[in-house]
């Protein structure tokens, strides 16, 4: 083409600001400075402090695997049920080798920690923009976390397949939210590969959340229990384990040592601080658009529910199965999502003045108290 005919073709073009020319724009500053004090604020909130805890079961389950006659001899090892339901096993074996213990460990919980914080991200921007979007981020990173009658916390800052499983559920609900369901399933299909008690709480959310946009949902499911239970009746192997009830004498032992796994034995703070959170979602829930309240009360649906299936078949009438898969824990999710309510029921609060502003100083001093119990 001649220059005649495209007289701008030998003008000087303006330059392009380039990458850190982009970095320099103010708004990109901002959100890149922010960036890294959140990222830093969330590892200042989970500090790694060596093998601790349940840490030193998936781990030395990992040296029981390649030690069979000297770890693995131990009773604890052998007779061990539950790390064949974990791909975090596998990925220990296969590791130990390389790294070594100790630094398979921190690299193992700083990677968990990465995933779930970035998944966390993806959830927000799906929640909210702009600054809702970072205090959401920002409440979920200073936030303890902690939950149940232990008490235990999401995105524990030691080395054990529960924060991948949790990163992943957060990553379903936000493509959940983003209308893509095929992802939301393989994000849920990869939790349960790495914990699949910690991904029920997803998978709850994400039923309860389908069968309030489509009642046949609804249907599904019960056929779907009643298949179970059929199962159950029928003797077939694993299901038939689900009407095992427990030895009278091990369950007192149990209940004595790990109280925990009884909703019944919790002590009051830990009721107080569900209560709370349960209360901030449900208000929150009435200050978001259609999906999101839809998610908030899936969440706090798939959550209780959990906790009441533990309480019925855990503490009333003990079944072995039920109290072994822990359905409780469900309340992780709850934990997290009252928290991200706060940021909601603030706005909105503060939005209405008068004697909202009232309302929310007693909104901040129930969570003061729900916080100060971690």
């Amino acid at each position: 083409m001649s220059t005649e005919a495209n007289p701008t073709a030998l003008s000087p073009r303006s330059p392009s600001p380039g990458l850190f020319g982009a970095l320099l724009n103010e708004r990109s500053l901002v959100s890149f400075v922010g960036a890294v004090a959140l990222v830093a604020l969330w590892f200042l909130r989970r500090r790694y402090n060596g093998l601790l805890h349940d840490s030193m079961i998936y781990m030395g389950r990992g040296l029981a695997d390649l030690d069979p006659s000297g770890v693995g001899a131990d009773y604890f090892y052998r007779l061990d049920g539950q790390s064949s339901f974990s791909v975090f096993s596998k990925i220990v074996d296969a590791l130990i080798p390389v790294f070594g213990l100790a630094l398979l460990s921190q690299l193992l919980t700083v990677t968990a920690l990465v995933l779930w914080l970035a998944a966390m991200a993806a959830l927000a921007s799906q929640l909210a923009s702009g600054r809702l979007k970072w205090a959401i981020l920002i409440c979920v990173a200073a936030a303890s976390g902690a939950y149940g009658g232990l008490p235990l916390q999401y995105a524990e800052a030691f080395a054990t397949p529960r924060p991948f499983a949790e990163a992943g559920v957060l990553a379903a609900l936000a493509a959940l939210l983003a209308g893509s369901r095929p992802l939301a399933m393989l994000f849920l299909g990869l939790a349960a590969l790495f914990h699949p008690i910690m991904a029920l709480a997803g998978a709850g959310a994400v039923y309860v959340y389908l069968c309030l946009e489509d009642r046949r949902w609804i249907y599904l499911g019960l056929a779907g229990a009643a298949l179970v239970l059929v199962a159950a009746l029928l003797g077939v192997p694993l299901f038939s384990r689900l009407l095992e009830r427990f030895d009278w004498n091990w369950l007192i032992v149990l209940r004595l040592r790990a109280s925990f796994l009884f909703p019944l034995l919790w002590r009051e703070p830990a009721w107080t601080t569900l209560a709370v959170h349960v209360v901030t979602l449900a208000f929150a829930a009435t200050a978001a658009t259609a999906p999101i309240r839809r998610l908030f009360w899936s969440v706090i649906a798939a959550s209780l529910g959990g906790l009441l299936l533990t309480v019925v078949f855990g503490d009333i009438y003990p079944l072995v199965l039920i109290v072994q898969a822990q359905p409780w824990r469900a309340i992780w999710l709850l934990t997290l999502f009252g928290t991200i309510g706060v940021c909601f029921c603030v706005a909105r609060l503060w939005a209405e003045g008068g004697a909202s502003h009232a309302s929310l100083a007693l909104f901040v001093i129930a969570w003061i108290g729900a916080e100060s119990k971690e």
